[in-house]
């Protein structure tokens, strides 16, 4: 049994100091009961519980929404969902991205209604490649809020997932969807920022119609039996900020290191943002419409 750590107390100011905070919950969020899930695979097969004393210090760290897409969040079947979801009402967090059960949410701050969908192509989530759902769940969220943000858990994974493929990525037999045709989509239907998670590296960003895209943020507090060597240690923390149309402004990003200890801390090395600027060139050769300076901020090209 893993000790009880903090693991985000080194970043949990960073991570505060936002209007929104938002970010993927790998997993479920509870302490008993539920039928864990078996595996045809178990080498490469991992199941999530963290356990719900552990939700204070996401609620600590200032989390506004939390999603719920992702290949982890039925580890425990619907028993853990619902578990995971009362915990996080407690903790006063939003969540979505159960398909059937918590479609979208909202939530209104300092004046600014904001609304949230997550997808992912695995099983009880909102589907990453239903794309009339996709279009309808977010119009519909457009309609309802000023800003419509958007999470997804999608792409292949591991050490070589770095790159865009722009077609369909198939992992242990698993459509992981069509990514940049789903984030183009996603603008189009009234996403205003969109954010990536699921191949446990960092992947590009984008400007797509005045709206921020990452395609995926890597690994962030993954404390356990999770490879963080190299480049699947280090991850960014997006600062964001968009007009009242949900159009880009300008940008930050906090460079973010578990080499070592595991432990979330800023990397005054400052590798992801190095990381990023080549992913940038490599995979928009002809530009993403944005510029990244070596100390990481974000502008519009």
């Amino acid at each position: 049994m893993l000790p009880n750590i903090n693991v985000i107390k080194k970043v949990e100011s960073t991570l505060k100091d936002a209007d929104i905070t938002v970010g993927n919950l790998e997993g479920t969020l509870f302490d008993n009961g539920g039928t864990p899930k078996k595996c045809s695979t178990p080498s490469v097969c991992y199941v999530f519980r963290t356990p719900s004393s552990y939700g204070q210090y996401l609620a600590n760290a200032g989390f506004d929404y939390l999603s719920l897409a992702n290949n982890h969040s039925n580890d425990f079947g619907a028993y853990g969902i619902d578990a995971t979801a009362k915990n996080l009402e407690k903790l006063n967090i939003k969540y979505s991205g159960i398909e059937d059960k918590f479609e979208s949410t909202f939530l209104e701050k300092d004046g600014v209604k904001y609304g949230f969908v997550s997808f992912a192509p695995n099983s009880t989530t909102v589907k990453l490649n239903d794309y009339t759902k996709v279009k309808r769940l977010i119009s519909e969220s457009k309609k309802k809020s000023d800003i419509v943000i958007v999470m997804f858990h999608g792409g292949a994974e591991g050490k070589k997932a770095e790159h865009l493929p722009f077609k369909t990525e198939i992992f242990f037999g698993e459509n992981r969807g069509n990514i940049t045709e789903f984030v183009r989509l996603a603008v189009d239907s009234g996403a205003d920022i969109i954010f990536g998670q699921g191949p446990h590296v960092t992947r590009a960003i984008e400007l797509y119609k005045g709206k921020f895209i990452s395609y995926s943020g890597g690994n962030f507090a993954t404390y356990g039996n999770i490879n963080t060597s190299g480049i699947s240690g280090i991850s960014p923390i997006f600062k964001i900020t968009v007009d009242k149309n949900g159009n880009f402004i300008s940008g930050d990003i906090i460079p973010v290191t578990q080499i070592g200890d595991k432990i979330p801390k800023i990397d005054r090395s400052k590798a992801v943002i190095n990381r990023i600027i080549q992913l940038n060139k490599t995979d928009f050769p002809r530009g993403n419409g944005l510029e990244v300076s070596p100390d990481g901020k974000i502008t519009k090209k």
